[in-house]
């Protein structure tokens, strides 16, 4: 196409107009239009688009989703959970309070009235998600063995003997009472103090004497119990089952 060509097509085009912007005919005299930019702009649009998720509803506000709280009225108060900034009614807000539990009693600590259960309640403790704010430490107890365990069969009227261990795996001392169920004395008897106070990191051993009074088949739990926390909070305990059978 001859210069005279292209000129004639350039008046051509800014007569009738152009829907996209003002071309460009020719910008380094080498007879050739220049190439549009739309495509750069529209992919800056496209960037401006927001493709987040919504957020799930939470009708109170309290940074707690509505399926998390659920439709429930933990603290008797006539206002369902989804609705209730403090569902627990401890004086402390669902959002502050969070959906950790903190104790891994089941109960959220929203939801739960003594959050580290430490026998002070949420309202009152001055460091409600802190086992150990006394800085007395927190005793735990391993027995050993848990489960099942069998006593070899002495005969009737003999006896056998059955050695356990109790470990103090806390952080701080711990008192555990031992008992047995059912009571069968003089079948099983309990060698040894029932109650057993330990130091953090110590161990006591007990011995179950079994005497059976007749051929039949034998069975008693022993069950080790403690508080966590001393005389405060909830108790904790394993047990431990033994079987003996002619």
């Amino acid at each position: 196409m001859t210069r005279h060509a292209l000129l004639l097509l350039a008046l051509a085009t800014l007569l009738l107009g152009c829907p996209s912007e003002e071309p460009v005919l020719d910008d380094d005299d080498d007879f050739t239009v220049a190439a549009d930019d739309d495509d750069a702009t529209d992919d800056d649009d496209a960037s401006d688009d927001d493709d987040s998720a919504p957020l799930p509803p939470d009708s109170d506000g309290d940074g707690l989703p509505d399926d998390l709280e659920g439709e429930g009225d933990a603290d008797g108060d006539g206002i369902d959970n989804i609705d209730d900034p403090d569902s627990d009614g401890d004086g402390i807000e669902d959002g502050a309070e969070g959906a950790d539990d903190t104790d891994g009693d089941g109960d959220p600590d929203f939801l739960d009235l003594d959050s580290d259960d430490d026998g002070i309640p949420d309202s009152e403790d001055g460091a409600p998600y802190d086992p150990d704010s006394d800085g007395g430490g927190v005793g735990q107890v391993d027995l050993d063995p848990t489960g099942s365990a069998e006593i070899p069969w002495p005969g009737v009227d003999e006896s056998a003997e059955f050695e356990f261990t109790l470990d103090s795996v806390g952080t701080g001392p711990v008192t555990a009472v031992l008992t047995l169920t059912p009571a069968q004395a003089p079948t099983f008897e309990l060698d040894g103090n029932a109650v057993v106070t330990m130091d953090a990191g110590a161990s006591a051993t007990r011995t179950i004497v079994f005497t059976p009074p007749a051929e039949a088949a034998y069975s008693v739990d022993v069950t080790a119990t403690w508080s966590p926390h001393g005389a405060s909070g909830s108790e904790a305990s394993e047990t431990l089952t033994l079987t003996s059978e002619p």
